[in-house]
């Protein structure tokens, strides 16, 4: 921009991400010119100074058990993400969301930027859970015969399979977590 003769400065242009802290006469250094230090005639060359801005992330358990501490972050560079110390039963951390939207899920430990162009400003990340998943074996328990583990999820209703096994001179009664009950 190219400064008024009267040491008025022009307005501030816009540059998302960044404030302008200044302008200085050469693009190479960042000598700060005030209105008062310009010639009060001629024309004077003035190049914007711009800081990124400092924005914070916070994270959301999203129904876990556990603390996070903010992340300091800044516009235009990249920061890996920490890993989840939440916890919820049953289920493994698949990455994190940026809340209000939700669409990309970063994982632990994943480089982002630019997560906000507001200076001083706050983005929350919340946990993503995925359901654990268990097995469902079943044991003759002096029978014989063989049966298909069940996979199934934590949380979520299961409906043990129908026994497969033979015993000679028993009636099947049902199914244990132990052996012999």
């Amino acid at each position: 921009a190219t400064g008024r003769a009267y040491g008025a400065f022009p307005d501030a242009p816009l540059n998302p991400g960044y404030r302008l802290v200044g302008w200085s006469t050469d693009d190479e250094t960042i000598d700060l010119i005030t209105e008062a230090s310009l010639v009060p005639s001629g024309e004077v060359d003035l190049f914007a100074v711009w800081k990124a801005n400092a924005y914070t992330a916070t994270f959301d358990g999203a129904g876990a058990d556990g603390k996070m501490n903010p992340q300091a972050m800044e516009y235009d560079l990249a920061a890996a993400l920490p890993d989840c110390t939440f916890e919820k039963t049953g289920y493994h951390h698949e990455g994190w969301v940026q809340v209000p939207d939700g669409e990309v899920v970063y994982a632990d430990g994943a480089h982002v930027m630019n997560l906000t162009s507001e200076k001083d400003g706050t983005v929350t990340l919340r946990a993503v859970w995925g359901r654990n998943s268990y097995a469902i074996r079943y044991h003759a328990n002096g029978g014989t015969g063989t049966m298909d583990e069940d996979v199934c999820l934590y949380d979520l209703s299961a409906m043990v399979s129908s026994n497969g096994f033979v015993r000679m001179g028993y009636g099947f009664a049902g199914w244990a977590l132990t052996e012999d009950d």
